[in-house]
């Protein structure tokens, strides 16, 4: 712990010398690394961009900035890489966008056939008139559609600025193993980071946690209810496609926030390792000063970003393990001839 805490420090000094201002300690070691070190193509984002304030932004202000931050970055990447492509990029947005409104009418359609082949029977509502229980199923179809179009909105938010921060940290990682940004400015970059990955976890992700638990209860109970595990409605016969199709919908609207938050933790994981891969290419980086990349060694190692939902880190493992777990427990019921 105390190395831990002597990272952190060290990290904190050299984001104070390099990155916060320059009439703190003087003119910083970095400033003597000379623009002949990088490339032709090369372009400060730093100075075309400014930081924003996360504060007083609203999320689709926040989600467009970032937009814009990440094809700026990929737009002055080194040409030929595998992983600069916009359109790529672009169509991963766009995906998550269409399968929100896919997820939406699939919702609708699925309330309608309910609906219309289904019992529905409001409590303490039996003795009303035709047209009052007719205005109720209007209003519960208006409330759902409402319930699925904010609950859409909320986790395709969520996906799209996971999905953007993580192009950004790869872009940014590509930029500086290939010398078309200097140290100074992705620690720049780097601390601006910092500050939409807080608003993701901070503002973005308590919505979709509240979203997440409602989702699972549903899913938990509609599956219990399939196994004819409901104490009070027995009598009721399932309608097993409109059924199956309900938890297949629950389920992946919790399932793809944490795939996001997982893949983009690990993107940051693989941020800390930076300042080794600078130091294992000696004939790239050979103008570059060893003070320049021990600075970005030490700094890169002290990072701690990690995506998190119910203000817990998020990684691939642990939805590995969760998913292993659900096998187990389907195999289980199976065996058991719950499963029929």
């Amino acid at each position: 712990m105390a190395n831990g805490l002597l990272c952190q420090c060290a990290a904190n000094d050299l984001l104070d010398s390099h990155v916060l201002g320059h009439d703190k300690l003087g003119v910083p070691a970095m400033e003597r690394s000379t623009r002949s070190s990088l490339d032709a193509h090369s372009v400060e984002i730093g100075e075309i961009t400014e930081s924003p304030d996360t504060e007083y932004m609203s999320t689709s202000a926040i989600l467009h900035y970032c937009k814009s931050k990440v094809f700026l970055l990929s737009s002055y990447a080194p040409q030929g890489m595998p992983s600069v492509k916009p359109k790529r990029l672009l169509r991963m947005l766009w995906f998550f966008i269409i399968l929100s409104v896919i997820w939406m009418c699939i919702s609708l359609c699925s309330v309608n056939l309910m609906m219309a082949k289904g019992t529905i029977i409001f409590k303490w509502m039996e003795t009303s008139s035709t047209d009052v229980i007719l205005g109720l199923k209007i209003l519960l179809i208006i409330c759902t559609l409402i319930h699925d179009m904010v609950q859409a909105t909320v986790i395709t938010s969520y996906c799209l600025q996971a999905q953007l921060l993580q192009a950004h940290l790869m872009f940014l990682k590509e930029r500086l193993l290939n010398r078309t940004i200097t140290p100074l400015n992705w620690m720049r970059e780097i601390a601006e980071f910092r500050k939409l990955l807080k608003y993701l976890n901070d503002d973005l992700a308590p919505a979709v946690c509240l979203f997440t638990i409602v989702n699972i209860s549903w899913a938990a109970s509609g599956v219990m209810w399939l196994l004819n595990l409901d104490k009070v409605d027995t009598g009721t016969e399932p309608i097993v496609g409109i059924s199956v199709l309900n938890q297949l919908l629950w389920i992946s609207a919790v399932m793809v926030p944490f795939i996001q938050a997982a893949r983009l933790s690990d993107e940051c994981h693989r941020t800390q390792s930076v300042g080794h891969e600078l130091c294992v290419r000696p004939f790239l980086h050979q103008d570059t000063s060893q003070e320049d990349i021990s600075t970005v060694l030490a700094y890169s190692a002290s990072l701690q970003l990690r995506a998190k939902l119910f203000y817990y880190p998020i990684a691939g493992r642990y939805i590995c393990l969760v998913f292993t777990t659900t096998i187990i427990l389907l195999f289980t019921l199976g065996m058991c001839h719950y499963l029929q």
